[in-house]
């Protein structure tokens, strides 16, 4: 860079606003980057702390009871293969009727809502993205996996068998629409649109109706926190 002392006034006025300038482009299109990647990332949730806690899963499960129906929202806990895991934001969902009647659960009755009013509805699981199938099931994603001569002509085949399998595990153990007696419990997962970690607060939020009248039996706002993913 030329000596600012041996420049006239206005050369090293120009040269000081250039660099000034520079250093400014610099810091945004780094905080454009690190905005970018802060909502490519999904979203961890925990029970917020005005929450009421599962006592024995205080740091993912929230609860609440109305008229003897218990509604729990548990966050962290789904295990799946990877190529699914971060297409979606999985939450357990315990029901259990201790009431006075039957109630109805439809796996669409529930919903994420984030503070700023956007809401993140429930995927069917046959509708959940798998994404290109490159490893045997099961097998960390960082195996290297020696093929056959004719695996290039099997591997269509494979990977559509690998994503069949996994889609059924998804319908397995997503929460299933129904008639729930009195004294009956219902557990399992609702896949809901990504929440991205951007966000900081999301509501839970839940029903069941009497079979009998077609009213809201119970229904259910439970708070959870937002954490980054690492």
């Amino acid at each position: 860079m030329a000596d600012l002392a041996a420049l006239s006034a206005p050369e090293s006025r120009v040269i000081q606003t250039t660099a000034m300038v520079l250093r400014k482009a610099s810091f945004l299109g780094l905080a454009l980057v690190a905005l970018q990647l802060l909502g490519c990332q999904s979203a961890r949730l925990e029970p917020a702390d005005d929450a009421q806690k599962v006592p024995n899963k205080p740091k993912a499960a929230a609860v609440a009871t109305e008229a003897g129906v218990l509604i729990q929202a548990e966050a962290d806990s789904w295990v799946t293969d990877d190529r699914v895991r971060d297409e979606v934001t999985a939450m357990k969902v315990t029901l259990v009727n201790k009431g006075g009647g039957a109630v109805s659960v439809d796996y669409n009755a529930f919903s994420l809502v984030a503070e700023d009013g956007t809401v993140f509805k429930p995927v069917a699981p046959e509708n959940i993205e798998i994404r290109g199938a490159t490893r045997s099931i099961g097998l960390p994603a960082d195996t290297i996996i020696t093929r056959t001569s004719d695996s290039s002509v099997n591997a269509p085949n494979r990977t559509e068998s690998e994503k069949t399998q996994i889609r059924d595990r998804l319908v397995e153990q997503a929460l299933d629409s129904g008639e729930l007696g009195v004294g009956q419990r219902s557990i399992g997962f609702v896949y809901f649109e990504r929440v991205p970690a951007s966000k900081t607060r999301i509501i839970f939020k839940g029903q069941v109706l009497e079979v009998a009248s077609g009213e809201v039996a119970a229904s259910a706002e439970l708070p959870f926190q937002v954490r980054a993913e690492h």
